[in-house]
């Protein structure tokens, strides 16, 4: 249950665009012309690009599924109710519009948790070399600084 209330609001973005989203344009819009410009870039380009952008957001935030794209597809048949037709095409293309915006999301996820990942074990390394008494130079600076102080008083230096 709580893992359909995750992927609840993104299902919704996408039910918007795939079934109301069409009938807001036969109610509101009365202009035969204007009403098929407006479902013809629905079709081939707001969908779509919501498709891809839900998607992404969608791995990005959770992680990559193959049950997301089972998802859209059934969705997407909600534009049976609306259009009277159903164009596998159409359902083709949008899936791949969601599998590249799944691919993305989780590319970008992957990049993200290697930096917090390196970050984490960067400071973890130095949180342990302070702990230890280790300095942060390296040993060859340190040796160079140790005998540049020699040669100056005469006396070993005392690092800490």
């Amino acid at each position: 249950m709580r893992k359909i209330l995750h992927t609840l609001p993104y299902y919704l973005i996408l039910l918007f665009f795939y079934w109301p989203f069409y009938e807001l344009i036969f109610l509101l819009i009365t202009d035969p012309l204007v009403q098929k410009g407006v479902l013809i870039n629905n079709l081939f380009f707001y969908s779509p690009l919501a498709t891809f952008l839900v998607s992404f957001l969608y791995c990005y935030r959770h992680h990559f599924t193959m049950w997301w794209l089972l998802g859209v597809a059934l969705i997407f048949c909600f534009t049976i109710l609306s259009l009277n037709d159903f164009i596998l095409l159409y359902l083709l293309a949008y899936e791949v519009c969601a599998l590249i915006g799944l691919a993305c999301g989780a590319g970008l996820r992957y990049v993200f948790m290697k930096k917090k990942v390196l970050a984490l074990l960067s400071c973890a390394a130095l949180a342990a070399a302070s702990i230890t008494g280790c300095s942060s130079q390296k040993p060859a600076e340190s040796a160079a600084a140790s005998a540049e102080a020699e040669s100056t008083t005469g006396a070993p230096s005392k690092e800490v």
